[in-house]
């Protein structure tokens, strides 16, 4: 008997003395079947999304609810998620999370974030990487004359920090 090059499926050859060539088919349709089902599970785990809750420094979550996921596609890691401050949440000065599941970050990211005040409405921003780490720091933008330039989140940046408010971020990155 002899089997194929990619999967080890087996096969009776041209010189083999088959006494039960039933069998020899069915073991070799069994491994095919086996593959294929493998590939199948492969395949749909691809772009499959998994709730996480991020371990923040210089942000606390209190009894703020937060909602995380990420996706892993190849290299490519793609997080969305956002978090609401409830009456006991604060935010430091530059608040950053590690990105889950054991990866680090490889190359650049681009990203986004929304800051919304219930007051005041919506303050855009964008998510910064520190390859080849793997911390994602959320933060926002200033206007500087007729320039808009990257600033750090602080308590009272974008503006001052409340219950109710909400950080929206997503991001994709290059991983290993």
């Amino acid at each position: 008997m002899g089997t194929t090059p990619n999967y080890s499926w087996p096969y009776p050859e041209s010189s083999d003395f088959v006494a039960d060539g039933a069998t020899a088919i069915e073991n070799l349709a069994d491994a095919a079947d086996a593959t294929v089902k493998s590939i199948q599970n492969d395949v749909a785990a691809i772009g499959t999304w998994t709730s996480f809750s991020p371990a923040w420094t210089n942000l606390t979550v209190g009894n703020g609810v937060q909602f995380f996921y990420y996706c892993v596609i190849g290299d490519i890691m793609l997080i969305t998620g956002a978090w609401q401050l409830g009456s006991t949440s604060s935010i430091g000065t530059s608040p950053y999370f590690t990105i889950p599941g054991g990866y680090s970050i490889t190359g650049d990211a681009v990203g986004a974030s929304k800051h919304w005040d219930v007051t005041l409405g919506v303050f855009s921003g964008y998510c910064d990487t520190y390859a080849p780490s793997s911390l994602v720091q959320p933060g926002a933008f200033a206007t500087s004359g007729s320039f808009v330039t990257p600033s750090t989140i602080t308590a009272t940046v974008p503006f001052t920090w409340a219950a109710g408010d909400v950080m929206y971020l997503s991001i994709y990155m290059r991983v290993s």
